[in-house]
């Protein structure tokens, strides 16, 4: 699998999904991590001042966080405020607290066009975006827009490709809104790795899972080496092209909060063999 000595390696708190943070603190840290993909539906259960408390004490640094709200356009996860410019008030206050564990990246999604036709959900996001990124600025943090698989593109995103993903960020035109890679999403996309090469200025995070096949969905992970892709060779170009970020492994794998209990549900596992396999990569 390739592990390089110089990985910063962190899970996302999806991953381990029926955990509280204060569990996943403890069990990221004991598996060598050295990061935590911060949720906000988790942080704001204990508070960002425990939160933060929690991961100095287990030695741990936030890497590609996300915020409650963290789209323009409403989702499945985040149907609420309907309204994009509601939405982004809303997010405002929830990535200033989030801004206080000092993330690596600040993740955020355009969300589905819905009833909006594709000019106006566009003009919204750029609105929007534009909007969150010059209060990141403010906070000193770095906002990650992140492209969702065409395969989910009805239920996600406006755009789900990197030439997408770098039109809206070169249209928001802002040093503090870049580009969240994540393995699921973009590996399929033509010419991956000429994009790595071109384009790794703007790389500000990774997100690392593996595709199963055959795929049940967005909510239908892998573990990084256990599905289809070549996760090891994505990471040695990102590594090849200068990334120094965190790998994040961030895992949806439904167990019926979402939409359907999915037959052999990787949530469904004891959390300590989630973590042991999400990090494996690293190790080998």
């Amino acid at each position: 699998m390739g592990g390089k000595s110089h990985r910063k390696f962190a899970v996302s708190e999806v991953t381990t999904m029926p955990c509280s943070f204060e569990e996943d603190v403890k069990l990221y840290s004991a598996a060598g991590c050295g990061g935590i993909g911060v949720w906000g539906f988790k942080m704001e259960e204990v508070g960002w001042q425990k939160a933060r408390e929690l991961m100095q004490r287990y030695d741990l640094e936030a890497a590609n966080c996300i915020p409650v709200g963290n789209s323009i356009l409403p989702y499945v996860l985040s149907p609420e405020p309907a309204d994009p410019r509601e939405r982004v008030e809303a997010f405002l206050p929830n990535m200033e607290r989030m801004a206080k564990v000092n993330p690596e990246t600040i993740v955020v999604i355009t969300g589905p066009q819905g009833d909006h036709s594709p000019e106006e959900a566009m003009d919204l996001c750029i609105e929007g975006f534009g909007r969150i990124a010059r209060a990141a600025a403010d906070l000193g943090i770095t906002v990650a827009l992140e492209p969702i698989h065409k395969s989910a593109r009805d239920k996600l995103s406006l755009i789900w490709d990197m030439p997408g993903a770098l039109d809206i960020v070169r249209r928001v035109d802002h040093p503090s809104f870049r580009i969240l890679f994540d393995t699921w999403h973009l590996w399929d996309t033509p010419d991956l790795f000429r994009h790595i090469d071109e384009n790794i200025g703007l790389i500000a995070g990774v997100h690392v899972d593996d595709w199963r096949d055959p795929t049940r969905g967005w909510l239908d992970r892998a573990f990084p080496g256990e599905g289809v892709m070549n996760v090891a060779a994505i990471m040695d170009r990102l590594d090849a092209a200068g990334f120094r970020g965190f790998y994040d492994v961030e895992i949806f794998s439904d167990d019926g909060r979402f939409d359907e209990v999915l037959e052999g549900s990787l949530w469904q596992l004891e959390p300590a063999e989630i973590v042991r396999r999400a990090t494996r990569i690293f190790k080998a």
